[in-house]
């Protein structure tokens, strides 16, 4: 039994260190980020995907208002992102509803803007 315990802590203790706060993992993440316009057939209209790292006020929405952060997004998660470094991955809150693929984490573009890859859409640091 004892052995089975310091298994179960030892599995506990490497899974947690791969999954970090994005900011402690990254501080580039930090900040407000966008996609560029484009046509949404859920929304029939022509949208944008926003994505705020924040502490406990990040959040990330899907389909948003083109001028509004946030507003009227088709969906919306909140909470504290977690970067998971065994599969370059993100969830967003507490619960397992929302995990992005990191395909490139922030970097600096050939036109001099921070530029990030989640899942196949191209984000750009804003304000």
């Amino acid at each position: 039994m004892v052995k089975y315990f310091y298994f179960l802590m030892l599995f506990g203790l490497s899974f947690s260190c791969q999954v970090q706060d994005i900011e402690r993992y990254n501080s580039d993440f930090s900040g407000e980020w966008r996609t560029d316009p484009f046509y949404s057939p859920s929304a029939g209209d022509t949208v944008r995907n926003y994505f705020t790292v924040d502490g406990r006020d990040s959040g990330f929405g899907i389909g948003c208002n083109l001028d509004c952060s946030f507003c009227d997004c088709l969906s919306f998660f909140v909470g504290r992102i977690r970067f998971n470094t065994s599969n370059n991955s993100i969830q967003i809150g507490g619960t397992v509803n929302q995990i992005l693929q990191v395909k490139e984490e922030p970097f600096i573009n050939e036109q001099g803007i921070w530029e990030l890859k989640l899942e196949e859409l191209s984000y750009f640091k804003f304000n």
